[in-house]
């Protein structure tokens, strides 16, 4: 009674919580998730705080890795809670100890309770949760070439789409991407991700111009499972990993005048 009374008092208003992936199930060699927090938090105290347990309320044990340190972004709104990769990688001692802690068939819910600070010591204020399906094991590398482009006429503003055949990181895909006009300058635009991060949208500050244009997609973009454009995250150490021209994939994309 004491401690909700304490918790009554301190705790400022209570902050808007959001995660990524947002996607109602997780792949069962999934990486990394990301919890996205309204004001800044308390950078070091996750302990005791954040949460997994299986669809029956069990506590899973130490899912994520931890190695001394926290994983926020420098203004203290994103905690990126990485499994542990020994676990998540087959053939390691911790996965053949230990096994995955998301199974494919079961359901995981992350819990980060209304204790865990702000970055001005008040507690969160209320505790929050989101439930995931869990699926099988994601073992594909990412191809753009499965990729579905809309492309806009020359000459007006409609915006270029590009529609992924899955969900991918999507903090990583908001900078992984960019075009390449016929004259291979960058082209000015604004940059939209769909929250699920299967959608790429790009519309234009200026007019389209006639001609071929270049999409560039960085190797480095990942899936939630760690796979890339370069390779799978959980491969055999003898898979051959894949290497781009100048460092970077380039699909071609013709935009023509409206007939």
């Amino acid at each position: 009674m004491l401690a909700a009374l304490w918790l009554a008092l301190t705790a400022g208003p209570a902050s808007a919580v959001s995660f990524t992936p947002d996607t109602p199930t997780l792949a069962a060699n999934t990486l990394r998730i990301y919890v996205h927090f309204e004001r800044p938090m308390r950078t070091d105290a996750v302990d005791g705080h954040v949460e997994l347990r299986d669809d029956a309320g069990r506590l899973i044990d130490a899912p994520f890795f931890v190695g001394g340190h926290e994983f926020w972004s420098a203004d203290g709104t994103r905690l990126t809670l990485l499994f542990d990769p020994g676990r998540v990688k087959s053939g390691l001692i911790a996965h053949d100890r230990l096994g995955r802690a998301l199974r494919a068939g079961g359901a995981v819910r992350l819990v980060v309770r209304g204790t865990l600070p702000d970055a001005r010591g008040r507690p969160l204020g209320r505790t929050v949760s989101r439930r995931w399906a869990v699926g099988p094991v994601d073992a594909r590398r990412i191809e753009p070439a499965r990729w579905a482009v809309t492309t806009p006429a020359a000459g007006g503003r409609d915006p270029l789409v590009v529609r992924l055949d899955e969900p991918v990181d999507r903090l990583l895909l908001e900078q992984g991407m960019a075009l390449l006009d016929p004259a291979g300058r960058p082209v000015a635009g604004a940059v939209a991700v769909s929250p699920s991060g299967d959608r790429w949208r790009f519309d234009p500050q200026r007019p389209w111009a006639a001609g071929d244009h270049a999409l560039l997609v960085d190797p480095a973009l990942e899936d939630h499972a760690g796979n890339s454009l370069v390779g799978r995250f959980d491969r055999p150490a003898d898979e051959p990993l894949r290497v781009f021209a100048g460092g970077v994939y380039r699909r071609a994309l013709p935009i023509r005048s409206a007939r």
